[in-house]
């Protein structure tokens, strides 16, 4: 969809985070853009950014932790 991803993935699987295909800055084709990714472990708090612009935000309930894995970029 021309978006980012920035997903946490739990070692239960529950997924959560910012998905490719909900709202967000579609990306423009051969063109390069900056692309930042936090994830704030005390708020649970996932930011990207798009050029130094806020793009997206989401809340994790349950957050990355020990046996957790996180993805960035889009899922396959």
């Amino acid at each position: 969809a021309g978006k980012i991803c920035f997903n946490t993935i739990s070692k239960n699987g529950r997924i959560e985070g910012i998905d490719d295909n909900k709202g967000g800055t579609a990306l423009n084709a051969n063109q390069w853009a900056q692309i930042t990714a936090t994830y704030d472990a005390r708020s649970k708090l996932i930011r990207t950014f798009i050029n130094g612009k806020p793009d997206r935000i989401a809340q994790a309930r349950q957050g990355a932790g020990k046996g957790s894995w996180m993805i960035l970029g889009a899922n396959p």
